[in-house]
């Protein structure tokens, strides 16, 4: 099941933690080791997006106001 959207976010970084504290040493099946790659990747990816933001500005775009 998908994360609810009230707390998608929470859930995820939870997730993610969880995911580096155990980061592959050579042990991941195929299908995991390409769903590291592709989660490297995307992690890639939003960090160039939002390289620029600092902390604040990172939450004043996350809150409605």
């Amino acid at each position: 099941m998908g994360n609810m959207s009230y707390c998608r976010f929470q859930n995820t970084l939870s997730d993610l933690k969880d995911c580096f504290d155990n980061l592959p040493n050579g042990d991941l099946s195929r299908d995991e080791a390409n769903a590291f790659v592709d989660l490297v990747l995307l992690a890639k990816e939003i960090t160039a997006q939002y390289e620029d933001y600092d902390e604040d500005e990172l939450k004043d775009l996350a809150i409605e106001n």
